[in-house]
């Protein structure tokens, strides 16, 4: 691990810095003001990047908003003293991957690190710039909190639900959006946030509010619309099949929404070479995944299930977008293989044959359960 802390000399930060490389053997540098940071970050590529709230006249949301644009494949952590209840600066700009509210320890910061992966093995250093463009999902840190809050009360309103989450116009349409798409049954349209907090329940909204930050979040991209628009689509249909089939559990649909969720990153690392494959895929009609192994040595479900990990999303949703192109060889059902059900039951629905471009299955072989 290659990390840089920018902090005032003598501050709580930088003698955490020693302790984690006496400790845990990391590299790490220091940074003492602005002029420093932009030193460290043009001779070295680090894996996470973490400044205290001010380091001298300097805000640290400000310096990590340098990061993100020089090495935005570095983990951003601000240390912002405040709580966590309320916007902080580095949240509200997208600057900040996670926002710690207490001075930490060198044991909370490797924990921290480690749960968002700071750095990965064998991932391309294009894909790591991707997925860095996109910190972690600001217009829902206050939403998401305070629906979590919301769930755990038996005698909360669907009204107050319904207020929480209109605190962000944009982000409410999406989540009407979704809801009638994949979570409402047909004969049912949602019109209201109020109703779908009655028909979905509250914990099966706040999932629907995730995926659609998640879509929020990747939009803002430099991709063709069409990529993103096809994720979207595939998510949407994956999350009508979950809902069919029986004995899934419930964040089942929110994992099919978000299982193409890394195909924007892909087209972002490799803008031409990844349209080139799309096209390939439809001509030859091979699985782009297996295209995807065969340049990159990485498919767009890894690249997902990494987003997803550095957006502190679920292990459960991380697993369903990292093995859904993955047949499960397990005898026994196995909650790992859910995001594979799901997909393998959305490519049949609508292709008989079970083979379209983006995924050729293989019957042959599959344990009875997934059938």
């Amino acid at each position: 691990m290659f990390m840089l802390v920018v902090d005032v000399p003598g501050g709580a930060l930088a003698r955490t810095a020693t302790e984690l490389r006496d400790r845990f053997g990391w590299t790490v540098e220091t940074a003492s003001d602005g002029v420093g940071c932009l030193g460290q970050l043009r001779n070295q590529r680090w894996d996470a990047v973490v400044a205290a709230r001010r380091v001298g006249h300097i805000a640290g949301a400000t310096l990590l908003t340098l990061v993100k644009s020089i090495q935005p494949s570095a983990v951003r952590l601000l240390v912002d003293e405040q709580d966590d209840r309320l916007p902080a600066p580095g949240v509200e700009t997208g600057v900040a991957h996670r926002v710690l509210v207490r001075e930490p320890t060198a044991v909370t910061l490797h924990a921290v690190l480690s749960a968002l992966e700071a750095a990965p093995a064998n991932v391309p250093p294009e894909l790591q710039d991707a997925i860095g463009r996109v910190a972690r999902l600001p217009p829902t840190h206050g939403i998401l909190l305070e629906l979590r809050e919301l769930v755990a009360d038996p005698e909360v309103s669907t009204d107050r639900i319904a207020t929480t989450v209109g605190q962000d116009p944009m982000l409410a349409a999406k989540v009407l959006h979704l809801a009638n798409a994949g979570f409402a049954s047909q004969h049912v349209v949602i019109s209201s946030l109020a109703q779908a907090a009655a028909l979905l329940g509250v914990e099966t909204l706040r999932q629907v509010v995730i995926a659609s930050a998640a879509f929020s979040a990747v939009s803002a991209l430099d991709v063709p619309r069409d990529v993103i628009e096809q994720a979207q689509r595939h998510g949407v249909a994956a999350a009508r099949m979950a809902a069919s089939m029986p004995g899934l559990p419930p964040h089942a649909r929110t994992g099919a929404l978000l299982m193409d969720i890394g195909m924007p990153l892909m087209a972002l690392a490799w803008p031409d070479e990844h349209a080139d494959l799309r096209a390939q895929s439809r001509r030859r009609g091979q699985p782009l995944h297996e295209a995807e192994q065969e340049r990159f040595g990485i498919t767009h479900a890894t690249a997902g299930a990494l987003l997803a990990r550095r957006w502190s999303l679920p292990k459960v949703l991380v697993r369903m977008i990292a093995g859904h192109h993955l047949p499960p060889l397990s005898e026994e059902p196995d909650d790992r293989a859910l995001g594979f059900r799901v997909h393998h039951a959305v490519q049949t629905a609508q292709h008989p044959d079970g083979v379209d471009v983006y995924d050729a299955i293989v019957l042959d072989g599959l344990p009875a359960w997934v059938l």
